[in-house]
């Protein structure tokens, strides 16, 4: 399925909810009639993750997975918006904190 994606004035054409050769998720999907953006890596879940309220709209989670496990911060927020909590997990190897850390420290 293709969505087209209006991004710095340009049209651009993204392709989502794509396997590879071997039926392994790879890249952005969209789940759960699109409030979920799940992006996958060889079939695992790897990167950002957003969900979304089928109420309102707005956003209820976001956060980084790293080799199907939750890495760094994440964020709840209730339907309208207001932060509910913030949990904390360690930073894996791959994911952001971890690969600006390491690069700052060399």
């Amino acid at each position: 399925m293709e969505y087209a994606i209006a991004q710095n004035r340009d049209e651009r054409r993204l392709d989502i909810n794509q396997t590879d050769s071997c039926g392994r998720r790879q890249g952005l999907w969209l789940e759960d009639d699109g409030y979920r953006e799940v992006y996958y890596k060889d079939g695992v879940v790897d990167g950002i993750f957003r969900s979304y309220s089928r109420k309102t709209g707005t956003l209820l989670s976001i956060g980084w997975y790293c080799k199907g496990m939750l890495s760094g911060r994440w964020f709840y927020f209730d339907e309208q918006g207001k932060l509910l909590r913030i949990d904390d997990h360690p930073d894996l190897e791959g994911s952001p904190v971890w690969l600006a850390n390491s690069y700052l420290s060399k």
